[in-house]
């Protein structure tokens, strides 16, 4: 009996420990979950796992997360209002706080700035005081670009084609796209890496952009302040976007040169560059790929998976970059190697709102693998300092020297994969 009474006490004492360890551990997962950076990873993580005996909001977090990452959007915001309005209790209010950002940022960046607003404002009795200061900021920054119409692509019922032009040296070039804008033809840098359409302050002038608010955006390694503005229209070829959110950043060199960022690409679906013909072509008609995604979205920023030889490496795709590179984790795990064979010197940096100089390694050649198809890139820079730690353990970056190795290159952001034919 008093073996018994023993027992009883005992399992009343550590089964709420038990459980309240066992929540512990839910939470600090769910906090990674919503952290993770790496689709691929967190996809792969989430297949070997889900058999087991998941809560039904770990698996909720799992599928939200990578829907984020997949830019599947109205999936995401759906798994987001479930996890809110079912467990919020659960979650706690620092990780519903941010749930209610990330679908708030969702609804911005789609054009719907009152949704936006009003989303954060009937969800803030969800959180704590302190977790709700910044809530109501962002709230108030939507508030300010309410009555902005959303920005609106109109395109012929065809496929519709640019010609590029070459902006830099053989050893480092951007592709420029003619932009009109009342009339009148600027040049921008076609970037697939930039998550907004910018310009200088003095083409905004010149432009007679109409300031909304001010904003910060990021950019490599660092950010500054911008300020955001729209216009009623610019013209690509045979395409008109309307209403473009477009951020005014501070002049940081004198090329004056706009930046074509990819919510304008992401809105028609897919493109191809053709590089030996200076082409872009956006098909009227985005074609299934019919394959396993092998691009991410990371806030705004489009990442690829390849491989070098047998390892996995994740580089953004970035047209706005003059070269390609490898960065700080990429020289971290081959340092002895690549400080036995390469060649040292130093470059300068631009990034938003400011240069930098850094040290870099000069390799002759990187072999490369996207899909079934081998590639190798030349003169390929490797950053022992640089480490974009807003963007995840990125190891590299996919620039114009990379799209240059093909015969064509085609980006669908519908089924979130891309294709190369040398």
């Amino acid at each position: 009996m008093k073996k018994n009474r023993l027992l009883f006490l005992i399992s009343v004492i550590l089964f709420p420990l038990l459980v309240q360890a066992q929540n512990n551990d839910y939470t600090s997962k769910a906090m990674e979950i919503l952290q993770s950076a790496d689709g691929f990873e967190l996809e792969a993580e989430y297949n070997r796992v889900k058999k087991d005996s998941l809560p039904m909001y770990v698996s909720n977090l799992y599928e939200m997360r990578l829907a984020m990452l997949f830019d599947q959007d109205e999936k995401a915001m759906n798994l987001i209002d479930t996890l809110i309005f079912k467990y919020h209790n659960k979650l706690g209010s620092f990780l519903v706080t941010n749930l209610i950002l990330k679908k708030a940022n969702i609804l911005a960046t789609g054009g719907q700035y009152a949704g936006a607003a009003d989303y954060i404002r009937s969800n803030l009795h969800l959180v704590n005081h302190g977790d709700s200061t910044y809530l109501i900021q962002r709230e108030g920054h939507h508030n300010e670009m309410r009555n902005v119409p959303a920005p609106e692509i109109i395109r012929p019922h065809k496929d519709c084609e640019i010609t590029y032009s070459l902006h830099g040296t053989p050893k480092g070039r951007f592709y420029i796209v003619p932009v009109v804008i009342n009339g009148k033809t600027y040049s921008f840098i076609y970037d697939v890496c930039a998550g907004h359409t910018s310009v200088t302050e003095e083409m905004a002038k010149d432009m007679g952009l109409q300031i909304i608010n001010d904003d910060y955006v990021y950019g490599g390694s660092a950010g500054t302040s911008c300020k955001n503005a729209t216009i009623d229209s610019i013209v690509v070829g045979d395409i008109v976007y309307r209403h473009p959110l477009i951020k005014i950043n501070p002049v940081i060199d004198s090329s004056n040169l706009g930046v074509l960022g990819n919510p304008f690409m992401k809105g028609l679906g897919s493109f191809t560059i053709y590089p030996a013909k200076h082409k872009i072509v956006f098909p009227y008609k985005t074609k299934p790929s019919h394959k396993q995604h092998n691009m991410m979205d990371g806030r705004g920023l489009y990442f690829l998976q390849a491989h070098s030889g047998k390892e996995k490496l994740l580089f953004t795709l970035d047209s706005g970059a003059s070269t390609s590179a490898l960065l700080a984790p990429y020289y971290q795990k081959h340092k002895e190697w690549l400080d036995q064979i390469g060649i040292r010197d130093t470059v300068t940096i631009t990034e938003v709102g400011k240069r930098n100089f850094q040290e870099f390694i000069k390799l002759k050649s990187m072999p490369v693998t996207v899909g079934k198809t081998n590639v190798s890139i030349k003169n390929v820079l490797v950053f022992p300092n640089l480490h974009f730690d807003f963007f995840g353990d990125q190891q590299g970056i996919f620039g114009t020297s990379f799209f240059d190795c093909f015969q064509k290159v085609t980006v669908n952001f519908k089924d979130m994969y891309v294709s190369v034919k040398k």
